[in-house]
């Protein structure tokens, strides 16, 4: 359906009262200028649960921004905790902040219809695709920063484990 088209109308008003989730990742704003918002939906359908996933979150310095993997990789970290052995920042060969963004929505969708279930209400979800890559580097990326003046610094937990050649292809091996 064409949401900027009048004539489809109609129809998005009738899935939207019938539908148990709306997902939707459109920049933040976007669904409101629409006139399809959160506040008009639920109207429709109470038990609804709206699911908005954007890149930085539906305010701050960076919500109106277009994300892509590779800019949430280096946003969040993640390309630093990848780095070579020179300290040059990487990049997943994975769409991985993508991937465990849609695990993070899928999550909140189910437990939103657990409460749903219980409640009678529905509710709104804002997944932002660099929180889920932020929860996805804590721990191990993330235990050095995690005090102010860490009195011990460990050694970053990606240099801990590697791959090494061995006659029939590779090995992994790691010592925590």
């Amino acid at each position: 359906l064409d949401l900027k088209n009048s004539a489809h109308h109609p129809r998005f008003e009738e899935l939207v009262r019938w539908a148990d989730v709306l997902v939707e990742n459109f920049r933040p704003g976007t669904m409101e200028k629409l006139g399809w918002g959160w506040d008009r939906c639920r109207a429709l359908n109470p038990r609804l649960i709206w699911c908005a996933i954007t890149g930085f979150g539906p305010d701050g310095p960076y919500a109106a921004l277009r994300a892509y993997d590779p800019v949430v990789q280096a946003a969040s970290g993640l390309s630093a905790i990848q780095a070579a052995p020179d300290g040059t920042p990487q990049l997943v060969g994975s769409l991985v902040c993508d991937k465990v963004t849609a695990l993070t929505a899928a999550q909140a969708i189910t437990a939103a219809l657990f409460h749903r279930e219980r409640s009678g209400e529905g509710q709104r979800l804002d997944i932002a695709m660099l929180d889920a890559a932020i929860a996805f580097n804590w721990v191990e990326g993330m235990y050095n920063q995690a005090f102010v003046e860490p009195a011990d610094p460990q050694p970053d937990y990606a240099s801990l484990g590697r791959l090494w050649p061995a006659k029939d292809g590779h090995v992994a091996l790691s010592a925590l």
